[in-house]
């Protein structure tokens, strides 16, 4: 008698147990799921470039310099009258950046990154831009916010999803 008592408890529960998930809503894999605050959408980014794009060349329109366009999207501007040479980027021991907004207000003074190929702190877009700029020379670059701190910002001064100025000098003594 115990082991059809057993049985029909087992039956019972697992009966319950079905049910119940008819009830309840599963859990949805991270990727799936509906949320306020983050939401994976190809289509959102790609307005979010096509609006960055258009600001960034408005504003390079509106710039006295002339700049020009690298493969990966990045406008860079600079004068080099002596005709300083561009160093392998792999060879870069050091390089100064200072970040600004739009209408030339510093967001962070000059900065020194080390090893900037291979330094984590350096924008992706600065170092994609590297090979074009050369040493000794002020350069200007504008980047979109995918190259820069993309969605996240960089946590304190600069927001998410913000185009950035960089200033870029590369210094001709890399070894002091």
């Amino acid at each position: 008698m115990s082991a059809r008592l057993t049985t029909s408890i087992v039956f019972l529960y697992f009966v319950f147990f079905l049910t119940a998930c008819d009830h309840q809503q599963a859990r949805r894999p991270i990727q799936q799921s509906k949320s306020q605050h983050v939401e994976n959408s190809v289509q959102k980014n790609q307005i979010q470039l096509a609006h960055e794009i258009e600001i960034i060349e408005h504003w390079v329109l509106s710039q006295e310099s002339v700049f020009s366009q690298t493969s990966h999207g990045v406008f860079y501007s600079f004068d080099n009258p002596r005709n300083r040479p561009i160093l392998a980027a792999e060879s870069l021991q050091k390089i100064y950046v200072r970040f600004e907004q739009f209408d030339g207000m510093p967001i962070y003074d000059w900065k020194v990154f080390q090893k900037p190929m291979t330094n984590q702190d350096v924008p992706q877009g600065v170092v994609l831009s590297l090979p074009y700029i050369p040493i000794g020379v002020e350069s200007t670059l504008v980047l979109t916010s995918f190259l820069a701190f993309g969605s996240s910002g960089d946590g304190s001064l600069i927001a998410p999803y913000t185009p950035i100025v960089a200033r870029i000098y590369i210094p001709l003594n890399q070894n002091k």
